[in-house]
């Protein structure tokens, strides 16, 4: 018994007849019709993926429509339809099948991306204007983009930022929006996560204002802005005071510095400095005799002054005729009764002259005072 090959992929598609034919001794034929049909496509033509755990099912096709798919994720074998949630993360084997005589198979790998896991704190949630917060963030899966959103305006790309609220309000809502490096956003929000509050503004009057050693008691008034709950004043290194509108007494002249911080009912605080003044009065004094003799009494004639600058201090003494026989500019060097206050020259006559004191006062203001002096042996 002879055997021969047929080769339906050199036939090609069709029906063909093969014939056998004997020839000797004795000649004899016989046919076969031989049927070739078309092989099946399964070719799986989508490409998919990296797809995130959150992505949107997806369809997948192939050439030939008539088989059907199988595979971890594959939510309905004849259509095709892919759930990447259900599939879960990792490397998935989709298979293609078309069955029968000249059926065919195909496969395609699906990658699935877990969805970021993400959380964030901040070091504060509450403050006072302006506030800066710093946030952390912890991500599973680093090396992706950061997107956050402060609630009132402003954003950051960092990982862990630092931002300023500069104006009262809220309560504002965070979100911090991370991308891996495939694609995969996952998105974080905090509701009413931070308030800010306003900022009192210390302001206060003093009263009078300036004034003099001869009344040294100034009154404060506090004029600060806010729901104010507490004052701590600080009058120079003095004194304090934690009443809302205080008086003080000070010892003597001079500039004193005034502080005021007050405290809202949020615990915000703000602070003012300030100065009082506390003025000398103006005096002088001129005696109209002196008795220059020696013995230690009485024996020079000098002013006295307070509230002046005493380096713009003069005394000049004139004689009946006008002429000038002394001059000083140190109010503590007076007039021993002599030209000049020379020593080997004797006392001037036993007369009435004239004398003239000019200085600036501490406010530098110019005054000038004229009387007589009489000199009694």
């Amino acid at each position: 018994m002879k055997t021969y090959t047929f080769d339906p992929a050199t036939a090609g598609v069709g029906i063909h007849m093969i014939t056998y034919d004997i020839t000797t001794p004795c000649t004899s034929q016989d046919t076969l019709m031989i049927t070739v049909t078309s092989q099946l496509n399964a070719t799986i033509t989508s490409s998919i993926g990296p797809l995130c755990t959150t992505a949107s099912v997806v369809t997948l096709t192939a050439v030939d429509p008539s088989g059907t798919w199988s595979g971890t994720g594959i939510t309905n074998g004849v259509t095709g339809t892919f759930d990447p949630a259900i599939a879960g993360p990792g490397s998935h084997i989709i298979t293609y099948t078309i069955t029968g005589m000249c059926g065919a198979m195909d496969t395609t790998l699906i990658v699935v991306v877990a969805t970021p896991i993400i959380s964030f704190v901040a070091d504060t949630t509450e403050g006072c204007e302006p506030t800066t917060i710093t946030f952390t963030s912890t991500v599973n899966q680093p090396g992706g983009t950061y997107a956050w959103t402060f609630g009132e305006g402003g954003s950051s790309s960092a990982a862990n930022p630092a931002y300023t609220y500069l104006v009262d309000g809220g309560p504002y809502d965070v979100t911090l929006t991370y991308t891996n490096g495939t694609g995969c956003t996952a998105v974080s929000t905090q509701l009413a996560l931070i308030t800010i509050h306003s900022q009192p503004v210390a302001i206060y009057s003093a009263n009078p204002q300036p004034t003099t050693i001869t009344n040294p008691l100034i009154n404060f008034t506090d004029n600060s802005l806010g729901l104010i709950d507490t004052w701590e004043w600080t009058f120079a290194n003095l004194g304090t005071s934690n009443i809302q509108n205080p008086y003080f007494v000070f010892p003597d002249t001079g500039l004193y510095p005034i502080q005021l911080i007050v405290t809202n009912n949020f615990g915000c605080t703000d602070t003012v400095n300030g100065n009082v003044i506390i003025d000398p009065i103006v005096t002088f004094y001129a005696p109209n005799a002196f008795t220059p003799n020696n013995n230690g009494l009485n024996d020079e004639f000098l002013v006295y002054a307070s509230g002046i600058d005493y380096s713009t201090f003069e005394m000049r003494i004139y004689d009946r005729w006008g002429e000038n026989i002394f001059r000083s500019n140190d109010i503590t060097k007076g007039w021993n009764g002599r030209r000049n206050n020379n020593p080997d020259l004797d006392v001037v006559q036993v007369k009435v002259y004239v004398w003239k004191v000019v200085f600036t006062d501490f406010q530098g203001i110019g005054k000038q005072y004229l009387g007589t002096v009489t000199i009694v042996k």
